[in-house]
């Protein structure tokens, strides 16, 4: 504001004003970040194209942050109108900040491809490309349309080049978003790591956004593992930061956090009140895409548990056109779960028959296939077929013991002990539990990189600290978990691997 105070009539305004539009959108103004960064293109359109297109993609954050996915995928075409294609890592970034905006506005056949070739792109670059979060961003969206590769691609390049430049401002958002790839695929432990370093650099960083975005993703992995105090207090700091200044958006995934954790305790009515309030502001969103958060589908779930089947009927009737609609082969298995939820006694059977069989046909995570397993079983139990439901329950509670669904493991083996199983036989069906829940956030961190065969040097650089605190760590982890050497913990670090990963 001095700066500009200060300048003269006929001085170039551009640069003050590209800052002042950062600042905003730091400070979480998105509306006001957007006009003052296009503001700033549209200035600089005609002398400097490839620049206009960098600070385009800048915007499009804005944008993302207020939940306007049509207006992400024009800001970022236009980006991709103006590069000139000389600049490989600006072409990629705008390329992929389009895709992201087509495909959560509901048009995948246009913006997957897009994502593809982005990806494709991604693999061989190592700088860092102007917009990190709204690339990484478009890593998230590709995890929801099932592009697991091309997630992994565009997150690899951008933290390869954030830690290569020791720019820790810049990881945030990548480990928060990595943070969900490894929810989807039940690693969660690995995915409560990458949460809590990106929750700690945004907040070393003072990236509101970031915070709320990477508290949200850490309470839905919570939910999972049965951590109800922590998945509630994540969840509420997050839904503080999204009623603050913060658009809708921020506000759905911790939503879809409570929902989960609510219906993972088997408080079906709550549950459904707030999977609710999630499903209604995707819709208001235009959000319409089935894969954007499994809020839908369990809403859906849980509807049937408490009895209103005419509205998780209508509900479901429109979530299988969607799914039908955009193609997503990995949510036509959630569809027919809750289609089999729904089928009655003559029927169920060969409903849940198709379910397991999408499962296969997709490689379906362990979570997804334990959830089915367990309502198989559960049904077979309360239709009096008790010996029949033993085999699927007891094949649930191994998905979830081995990828640490604890509260979910509670209810499988509850239902193991209501179909008659031999006392202790569940147990045996468990994984030993390797300790990790005693170690800090920043412990875990130190533990998963040296149990993956990295030296101190090596994690002090990736965690931006010394190695005199890693070596602090690491004593503290050997103690913990009464272990004596690296060998040790890297077989407590790989754990049992989940059924069907």
């Amino acid at each position: 504001a001095q700066a500009r105070d200060e300048m003269s009539p006929g001085e170039d305004r551009r640069e003050l004003e590209l800052l002042q539009g950062r600042l905003e959108l730091r400070r979480d103004n998105p509306q006001r970040a957007h006009r003052a960064l296009v503001g700033v293109a549209d200035r600089m359109a005609a002398d400097d194209p490839d620049r206009a297109a960098e600070v385009l993609l800048e915007a499009s954050i804005a944008r993302m942050m207020a939940g306007d996915v049509h207006g992400i995928w024009r800001t970022g075409q236009r980006a991709m109108d103006l590069a000139t294609g000389r600049d490989p890592v600006l072409r990629a970034a705008a390329q992929l900040v389009t895709a992201q905006g087509l495909i959560a506005a509901g048009l995948g056949a246009r913006g997957e491809p897009l994502m593809r070739d982005g990806a494709r792109q991604a693999r061989g670059l190592t700088r860092t490309p102007p917009s990190v979060e709204g690339v990484a961003q478009s890593a998230h969206i590709a995890l929801f349309a099932d592009l697991y590769d091309e997630a992994e691609a565009i997150l690899d390049w951008l933290e390869r080049a954030a830690r290569t430049a020791g720019a820790a401002g810049n990881l945030g958002m990548p480990l928060a978003v990595r943070a969900r790839a490894h929810m989807r695929r039940g690693r969660l432990t690995e995915g409560l790591a990458a949460g809590y370093e990106a929750l700690d650099l945004a907040e070393q960083t003072g990236q509101l956004s970031l915070v709320a975005h990477a508290l949200g993703t850490l309470s839905e992995i919570e939910a999972l593992l049965g951590r109800e105090a922590d998945c509630r207090a994540h969840a509420g700091r997050a839904m503080e930061l999204a009623h603050g200044q913060l658009a809708d958006l921020a506000a759905v995934y911790p939503l879809s956090a409570l929902g989960l954790l609510e219906y993972s305790l088997d408080r079906i009515d709550a549950a459904v009140e707030v999977l609710a309030r999630a499903d209604q502001a995707l819709e208001r969103l235009g959000m319409v895409d089935p894969a954007f958060l499994p809020v839908r589908n369990l809403l859906i779930e849980a509807l049937a548990r408490a009895g209103e089947t005419e509205e998780a009927t209508r509900l479901l009737d429109e979530y299988e056109t969607r799914v039908e609609r955009m193609a997503r082969p990995t949510w036509r298995d959630a569809a027919a779960r809750c289609r089999a939820l729904l089928a009655g006694e003559d029927e169920y059977e060969a409903a849940f028959a198709r379910v397991l069989a999408l499962h296969d046909a997709v490689q379906a995570p362990p979570f997804a296939r334990g959830r089915t397993l367990l309502a198989l079983g559960a049904r077979r139990r309360r239709s009096r077929r008790r010996g029949a439901a033993r085999e699927p329950l007891t094949q649930a509670l191994a998905h979830f013991e081995a990828i640490g669904a604890a509260v979910w493991a509670a209810t499988a083996r509850r239902e193991l002990e209501l179909a008659g199983a031999p006392a202790g036989e569940e147990e045996r069906q468990a994984p030993a539990p390797p300790g990790l829940d005693e170690l800090t956030a920043q412990e875990l961190r130190v533990a998963l990189h040296v149990g993956r065969g990295m030296t101190n040097r090596q994690v002090a650089g990736a965690l931006f600290v010394s190695t005199r605190t890693v070596e602090a760590h690491l004593r503290q982890i050997y103690r913990k978990l009464g272990l004596r050497s690296r060998t040790e913990l890297a077989r407590v670090v790989a754990g049992p691997q989940p059924a069907g990963a």
